[in-house]
């Protein structure tokens, strides 16, 4: 079909991968509450990826969405084996392409620019706004280090793929799993 011929590894994590709608915080919202829908696209070295934020009695992330991030990455590469226990977990690598959000409603808009969050006073309704090298987000480019292991349809990371460092390499979160669609 045209695509290029994965194998190895890298194989194992191409497809749709989607955390539907569990509870979290939101750290660049006030420490709010929120559901969130988590999907990650991950095609050959390429991921693309989003994280859609639902009020926090909108209990089937179906009614209320509040902003979405959005990015995506490069070069993907998976590393060395990190066995822990009877799993195979491996560290892998990818660099940082595009990185931004879209305020979904007008309060979440008035809430982001009135505490001026990221440095950005004019965030706008349904408008995309670029985090790249904001405070925000993270330079362009700059690879960041994770970990992963897949047990059957179940991807569990070391951290949610946006919130990765390039320092160290953290261990897989088992209570954390990403189900292929």
């Amino acid at each position: 079909d045209g695509s290029p011929l994965v194998t190895g590894r890298l194989a194992d994590l191409q497809g749709t991968w989607t955390r539907n709608c569990y509870s979290a915080k939101s750290v660049l919202i006030n420490n709010d509450q929120y559901h969130v829908i988590e999907t990650y696209k991950i095609s050959g070295s390429n991921i693309s990826a989003s994280k859609t934020y639902y009020a926090i009695n909108d209990m089937n992330c179906k009614n209320s969405k509040k902003f979405t991030d959005e990015s995506s990455y490069s070069n993907l590469a998976i590393g060395d084996n990190v066995t822990s226990g009877n799993f195979k977990d491996y560290i892998f690598v990818y660099s940082v392409q595009s990185s931004g959000r879209t305020p979904n409603d007008n309060s979440t808009q008035n809430l982001l620019n009135t505490n001026n969050k990221c440095s950005i006073t004019d965030w706008g309704t349904d408008n995309y706004t670029d985090l790249l090298n904001n405070t925000c987000g993270h330079p362009k480019n700059i690879t960041l280090l994770n970990s992963y292991r897949v047990v059957g349809t179940n991807l569990f990371l070391g951290k949610p793929l946006n919130e990765a460092d390039h320092q160290t390499y953290p261990s897989v979160d088992d209570t954390k799993v990403y189900i292929k669609q």
